[in-house]
């Protein structure tokens, strides 16, 4: 009996979930623009699906012909334009995913190209590490591998792990909608002079007030509703993927043991397995974070870690190489945030032609303070060397740091009005 309640509860919480979406997608599709010159299936599949697949086709193997190069970077070019040109003329709603995934996608395709042409032999093809965003987490070793295929994840295991993820679902779905409907009622006046340029203003020539109380409490609710977004999203994922694992286990004769062989088969499960139970989740706790290291290197969004350093990093320390190695590592660390600031102008250019430079900026200034912060406290990352109260006065500042200075990375959001985009039920416009 309480098996069939279990499955009743994650049927209705999956339809509710599904009718709230919809309804959601009903309202958060406001924009006051003309029609777009083509509609978004068609811009999905041309700028979008189009440059991704063909990149994909051509990248079985490295490059070794001149037509194979140009066609890679013919398409690494298109899925990065494609949303500058068209920007401003689709929903945000639409146009911010489309935007952040091309530039996510764009850069993924430039790290397969840097490689395939730094180390060949060694390169696999693209659409193999469209599986794998997290290089250093996932790792099986081959003794356990083995085990892991022979024994399996018990079935009262797997059962307990779904049931945890569904109630992390639903707590921290019903957040993001608590969040989402409040950044939506209640929007305030935002300056369109720059948070920093009006922070400069009341210290240094007596200007107004930078901010009010309500503005930092609303960007603070704000960035709790993109990351409970992000959050919610990867649960669903880590929900699917766990009741295809638990159907490849109790279904010995389903579709996929047909079609597969054994060793696609065992490679999907022990995917499966790396990803479930071998992998940290993409946040860890960020509001926990005892210094900006900790923050953006460990409990921050890890998905796209491996795009700042191969991109950011890297190639900035590589530059800096005859010069001292301290030296490139804070010239690194300043490449790695410059990255992350040109995907948010990115995202804010192409579903609104917004440039202003206030998110480059910010990112610039976290890594300006990383940088001040290692070199005062040589901070370490052994654990337990700092006393507790040390870690309490830490995370308190880093509280207050971040709370004090997410109006510099929200307000252009405010401005565009991306809390449209967040799904509500109740509209401010419509």
């Amino acid at each position: 009996m309480l098996k069939y309640l279990k499955y009743l509860f994650r049927s209705l919480l999956i339809l509710l979930i599904t009718i709230v979406h919809y309804y959601g997608t009903i309202k958060t599709t406001y924009f006051s623009g003309p029609p777009p010159p083509i509609n978004t299936t068609t811009y999905f599949f041309c700028c979008f699906f189009l440059p991704l697949t063909t990149f994909s086709i051509f990248s079985y193997s490295p490059p070794n012909s001149i037509f194979r190069k140009s066609i890679l970077i013919l398409s690494i070019l298109s899925i990065f334009s494609f949303p500058l040109i068209f920007s401003n003329v689709y929903t945000v709603t639409f146009h911010v995913p489309i935007a952040l995934f091309s530039f996510i996608y764009g850069c993924k395709m430039l790290i397969w190209m840097k490689n395939s042409l730094m180390d060949p032999n060694s390169t696999k093809p693209f659409a193999w590490l469209l599986f794998f965003w997290r290089p250093k987490e996932g790792d099986i070793p081959i003794m356990k591998q083995e085990d892991l295929l022979k024994q399996g994840i018990t079935k009262d295991h797997l059962e307990s792990y779904i049931n945890h993820h569904y109630k992390r679902y639903l707590c921290v779905w019903v957040l993001y909608m608590i969040c989402a409907q409040f950044t939506e009622l209640f929007v305030p006046d935002i300056p369109e002079t720059p948070f920093p340029i009006r922070v400069i203003e009341y210290f240094f020539y007596g200007g107004p007030l930078f901010t009010s109380l309500f503005n930092l409490f609303y960007c603070y609710i704000y960035a709790g509703a993109l990351f409970l977004s992000m959050n919610y999203l990867y649960e669903l994922i880590i929900i699917s993927s766990a009741h295809l694992l638990n159907y490849i286990y109790s279904s010995p004769n389903s579709l996929l043991h047909r079609k597969l062989t054994k060793d696609q088969l065992d490679s999907l499960k022990l995917w499966l397995i790396s990803l479930l139970f071998y992998s940290k989740s993409i946040f860890d706790e960020p509001y926990l974070s005892k210094n900006p290291r900790e923050l953006w290197s460990i409990r921050w969004h890890q998905m796209f870690h491996e795009i700042f350093v191969e991109l950011g990093y890297k190639p900035i320390c590589y530059l800096f190489s005859p010069f001292p190695v301290k030296l490139q590592k804070i010239f690194g660390i300043l490449g790695s945030f410059a990255i992350s600031g040109i995907l948010h102008e990115y995202i804010l250019y192409s579903s609104n032609e917004y440039f202003t430079l206030e998110q480059f900026t910010y990112f610039l200034f976290n890594a300006i303070i990383m940088i001040i912060w290692e070199s005062i406290t040589k901070f370490k990352l052994e654990k337990g060397q700092k006393i507790l109260w040390k870690r309490i006065v830490n995370s308190l500042f880093m509280t207050i740091f971040v709370f004090l200075t997410l109006p510099w990375f929200i307000e252009p959001y405010i401005r565009c009005e991306h809390y449209h985009s967040l799904m509500h039920f109740i509209c401010r416009k419509f």
